[in-house]
């Protein structure tokens, strides 16, 4: 069987988050590679403890430190406030993004069209 394919989650302490990461920890083709919230409560402590599952050893960070060496997809599932902030990282680092937010603005369109010269944006 091929190796998992790794996932980030951004905002995975959120409603949407939470339930992805609850998703990709029994996903049979897939599996959570890093979490990234920003309340301070959360950071450094593990995701599934968080969300009352088993413990993953995967610590909630405040951003996703080399997404290359851990994810090959980012999806992001916070405000529109950071979509600019994190097109820009996954295009740096060559990761595709997926964005899961509504309400963007022109500049954050922009943002996205700038990173899709780059790498895939959904």
């Amino acid at each position: 069987m091929p190796d998992k394919i790794p996932i980030g989650i951004i905002g995975a302490t959120g409603r949407l988050g939470s339930t992805l990461v609850r998703k990709l920890l029994s996903h049979p083709e897939f599996k959570l590679a890093a979490a990234v919230a920003r309340d301070a409560a959360s950071l450094n402590r593990d995701i599934g403890s968080l969300l009352n599952l088993s413990v993953t050893g995967i610590l909630v960070q405040s951003e996703i430190a080399q997404l290359s060496q851990s994810c090959r997809v980012v999806i992001d599932t916070t405000a529109p406030a950071a979509t600019e902030q994190w097109a820009q990282r996954c295009a740096i680092d060559r990761i595709p993004y997926l964005v899961a937010s509504t309400g963007l603005t022109s500049e954050d369109q922009d943002a996205l069209n700038t990173a899709a010269k780059l790498i895939p944006v959904l």
